[in-house]
């Protein structure tokens, strides 16, 4: 059940790798590889493709941008493969002179400081394990798988808020910029002001009247 041919990469750009097999298989796998990381989104996520075939399967562990693979037989469980994955995710992460270098390094550049570990795991996680050890690789490649979609589901939600953002801050604007234009008077208002007006022409009318009332008793 091995695990045959290992990768990591940032976007298409494969950083390190190793192979157990011949010269010629290592081309034909690469071209396979090449088209997969061509196709995988950058957000986390784990995915599995089989070739035409179906003897062989590609594991993918999307983790921060930076893409771990590994190619097996059919036979190979899924939790070995993905503990293998995880297990060496772990061990780049952890390895500050290669994490720092992912984003500027050139194609195979980390091969040097990282091929030799990807050979050794992928040579201890291609063993048979014992049931016990089997049973515990099961569950921790559950937890991550659970991490994995809940880093997902996570990020989506956080998408659809900051989308929602923008649409009430679009929103928001519009309503401030009308806010601040001069209301236009309604048809009630206009009509009081009228009432206004018309009392105060009596008023006037009655206080002239008096007026001259008083001035012809005056008189």
């Amino acid at each position: 059940m091995p695990i045959i041919y290992s990768l990591i990469s940032r976007s298409s750009t494969v950083l390190c790798e190793h192979s157990e097999t011949t010269h010629i298989d290592n081309i034909s796998m690469r071209t396979s590889a090449s088209q997969i990381l061509a196709s995988l989104p950058s957000h986390d996520t784990e995915v599995i493709y089989s070739n035409s075939n179906d003897e062989y399967l590609f594991h993918v562990v999307v983790s921060n941008g930076i893409k771990f693979m590994c190619l097996t037989d059919c036979e190979t469980s899924q939790s070995q493969a993905f503990g293998f994955l995880f297990e060496i995710r772990r061990k780049f992460n952890s390895m500050a002179n290669v994490l720092t270098r992912t984003e500027t390094a050139n194609p195979y550049e980390l091969n040097k400081e990282f091929a030799d570990v990807l050979a050794i795991e992928m040579r201890r996680y291609s063993k048979r394990m014992p049931k016990g050890i089997q049973e515990m690789l099961d569950d921790q490649v559950k937890r991550e798988k659970r991490v994995i979609q809940y880093v997902n589901e996570t990020t989506k939600k956080a998408e659809h808020v900051a989308l929602l953002g923008e649409h009430l801050a679009v929103n928001y604007d519009g309503t401030f910029k009308k806010s601040r234009r001069q209301p236009k008077p309604s048809p009630h208002y206009k009509n009081k002001k009228l009432i206004l007006v018309v009392v105060i022409i009596v008023i006037l009318i009655l206080v002239i009247v008096l007026a001259i009332l008083a001035s012809v008793d005056v008189i």
